[in-house]
């Protein structure tokens, strides 16, 4: 029992006492395990949640934009030239780039009289509603924000307001083309609304609009197709050296553009580490992107309005006269037609002075290109005139319906004489391929030169100029001299290697075949006009070939002997190496070996010939020492070879062997007859019958007195081809040396 009230007091006390601070710690310690992975689960589910609300965000505001720019492109060339007036210099695609675009159209369309919207107007209709302000030209392009950016939009375009015809270049600065470091904004440019001349290039970042309209933009890039789905862009984004752009050169290629394909990337504001793009190692690879692309095929390329009914002549031309000066033409001026005039064309008319009847026409187009410039004075040159002769002219102009006006001045035309007062500029950067500059060439030279475009003085009168020097109109070609020093003098008849024949006008470069590789030869260029005048000669380069390929074995050697010490060698030229390249050879080498008549050719060893000699040209002669001349007559033969070789060290397989030997094959016959007896002045000759050709005759009578002396010793020099010869020889005066 006592038992039993002690074990129920103990268990009283231990209910009044509570949690013990072990009990409390540990219970605390699970507290703040729970709360953590709570606060973690929370952090993480918000950290999740702002991260695809800016993801969310920024992919939207990037779509917002990218479905604006489609939609401007969409447009490109709506409207912007309804009226088909051909002679408009608008494009509908301005300037194309792999990473920017500029397209040309009526964004703004609106008519206050009808609710007519640009889907309910017929590509080529001839609505007449047409925008003229500069926002109708737009470009889409990457910069940073600002913006600024080290890189430069130039296009050739009509900004004028209102449009006056006239092509300028435009700058849009502070943009970005290669895109190595995002994120970027995406800029819609228009030019600033200027009334009357647009500012001249370069132009500030004021007379542009900038509106951005996307943030965080990773890259964009954009494809042309032309209507055959063929790309004609380059597609190499990281450079714009390549692109098609927006000068003039590539106008014709903007033409042909039918269908752009647009991609854009666009980036989160902020880079989440927890993620990384597996499809990029650059900077940005932390960063979530979003790829937006489109193909736009904007309905309005390619097509332009229908041009009311004109029947309206442009005005006559006004102020017609004439500048001479340049060979075999005349150069006739007027002033320069208005914006507004229409005028497509000019027809010029002349006749030689007092024969009005037999006139002839020229057609000038307007504006026209004088050397890859388009010219919009009012002038036409008029070639092919007699030299000295007087020539009277009248203008009239045309509009792109044919309408002409009336001939121009319609009384009392100008008349001139043609005469010549100008001198060809002289040739620039001649270059020459092996001059230390440009690599060598096998066994050719290739020079090349800047054309000559303008004159070495100025005509006064004619407008157009280049270098401060008036413009070639009378150029005939050029003539190009060579030689093997520096300091040579230009001559047609010694240094010449190419005459205006061969370089007419435009040409600017000649490939010289005629050159021994490893020779340094020395080139000079002359402009030349058509009355011949020639202009100053340019400066002289080098140039030089160069090969590793030997001549072609020699072949047709063949050999006589002409004279008592000589033997006269000749073979075919070699005008190739072994690979069957044309080549030039000036340096032939000759070999020759003495053995008995007969000797076989090919038992000959080939290091038994000796080095004879050297010749340019497939002719040598072997001059003969008196113990040739004995071996020869004694049942020798003279066995020569030749090899072609360059001053490259490169040398040909010798030529077979030819034998050149004395040996008499013909029947001889004297006068008088041999062991004759006779006394005074005896005549002597003999006569010889054979086949060959006979060129010396010898007499020779020993004194039968004195041994080893002649009573009479003559020779005759005649060729004599034709069997038989008779040669005559001094008669012998017995009574003297009997």
């Amino acid at each position: 029992m006592e038992d039993s009230v002690f074990s129920n007091r103990t268990s009283t006390e231990q209910a009044g006492r509570g949690f013990s601070l072990i009990e409390m710690m540990v219970a605390s310690a699970i507290f703040a395990i729970a709360a953590a992975v709570a606060f973690i689960l929370y952090s993480a589910a918000q950290k999740s949640y702002k991260s695809g609300e800016n993801f969310t965000d920024q992919q939207q505001g990037t779509r917002v934009a990218f479905d604006r720019m489609i939609s401007d492109i969409r447009l490109a060339g709506f409207n912007y030239n309804p009226d088909g007036d051909s002679t408009r210099v608008d494009e509908q695609v301005e300037g194309a780039w792999d990473t920017a675009v500029t397209v040309r159209g009526d964004f703004d369309f609106e008519d206050p009289a009808a609710s007519v919207t640009p889907e309910s107007v017929l590509p080529g209709s001839n609505y007449s509603v047409v925008s003229t302000g500069n926002d109708e030209i737009v470009t889409y392009v990457l910069a940073k924000p600002g913006p600024t950016g080290a890189e430069t939009l130039t296009l050739r375009l009509d900004p004028d307001k209102p449009r006056s015809k006239a092509v300028k270049t435009v700058t849009i600065p502070n943009v970005v083309l290669n895109q190595s470091n995002p994120p970027y904004t995406l800029y819609r440019v228009t030019l600033a609304d200027v009334t009357g001349a647009f500012p001249s290039s370069p132009q500030g970042s004021t007379n542009f609009v900038y509106e951005p309209v996307a943030e965080n933009i990773r890259s964009m890039t954009f494809l042309y197709y032309n209507d055959a789905a063929a790309l004609i862009s380059p597609n190499t984004p990281a450079s714009s050296a390549d692109d098609i752009g927006g000068g003039d050169g590539n106008s014709l290629t903007r033409s042909r553009i039918r269908r752009i394909s647009v991609s854009v990337v666009g980036m989160t504001a902020d880079e989440d580490l927890d993620y990384t793009d597996p499809t990029d190692a650059t900077a940005t690879s932390h960063y979530r992107k979003f790829d937006l692309r489109s193909d736009v095929n904007p309905e309005n390329l390619g097509k332009t309005g229908i041009r009311d009914l004109d029947v309206t002549p442009p005005p006559s031309p006004t102020n017609v006269s004439l500048v001479a000066g340049h060979c075999q033409g005349v150069l006739v001026k007027w002033d320069p037609p208005s914006s507004t005039s229409g005028v497509t064309s000019y027809s010029v008319k002349y006749w030689p002075n007092g024969s009005p009847s037999t006139f002839t026409t020229l057609g000038i187009p307007y504006p026209h290109i004088e050397y890859g410039t388009t010219d919009y004075l009012g002038h036409g040159f008029v070639p092919g005139l007699t030299q000295g002769s007087t020539y009277c002219f009248q203008v009239l102009a045309k509009d792109a319906t044919g309408n002409s006006s009336n001939w121009s001045p319609t009384s009392s035309p100008p008349c001139v004489a043609v005469s010549e007062a100008t001198t060809p500029g002289t040739p620039q950067n001649l270059k020459a391929t092996g001059n230390g500059t440009l690599a060598p060439l096998d066994s050719k030279v290739q020079v090349t030169w800047d054309e000559v475009k303008a004159n070495a003085n100025t005509l006064s009168g004619d407008p157009n100029q280049i270098g401060g020097f008036t413009i070639m109109r009378d150029a005939k070609g050029y003539k190009l001299y060579r030689d093997i020093v520096s300091a040579f003098t230009p001559n047609d008849g010694t240094n010449m290697v190419a005459a205006t024949g061969v370089l007419g006008v435009g040409a600017t470069s000649f490939t010289d075949n005629f050159v021994a590789n490893c020779k340094t030869y020395y080139y000079r260029l002359v402009a030349v006009d058509k009355c011949d005048v020639a202009g100053a000669a340019s400066a002289a380069v080098s140039g030089q070939a160069v090969t590793v390929i030997a001549p072609s074995k020699p072949t047709g050697l063949s050999g006589n002997r002409t004279s008592k010490t000589n033997i006269h060698l000749t073979w075919t030229p070699v005008t190739t190496n072994v690979g069957g390249t044309t080549i030039y050879i000036e340096q032939y080498k000759v070999y020759r070996v003495k053995l008995p008549t007969g000797t076989p050719l090919g038992s000959i060893s080939p290091g038994s010939f000796t080095y004879r000699g050297m010749a340019a040209t497939p002719v040598y002669d072997d001059s003969l020492d008196s113990t040739d001349h004995r071996d020869l007559s004694n049942g020798y033969s003279m066995y020569y070879v030749i090899t072609a070789a360059d001053l490259c060290g490169n040398e040909s397989a010798r030529s077979d062997p030819v034998e050149v030997y004395c040996t008499f094959n013909g029947t001889l016959g004297t006068n008088p007859a041999d062991t004759s007896s006779n006394g005074g002045s005896v005549p002597i000759s003999v006569t010889v019958s054979g086949t060959n050709t006979y060129v010396r005759a010898k007499v020779r009578i020993p004194s039968l007195t004195a041994p080893g002396t002649d009573v009479y010793n003559q020779e005759v020099f005649a060729t004599c081809a034709t069997s038989p010869c008779t040669y005559s020889f001094p008669a012998w005066d017995t009574s003297a040396t009997g």
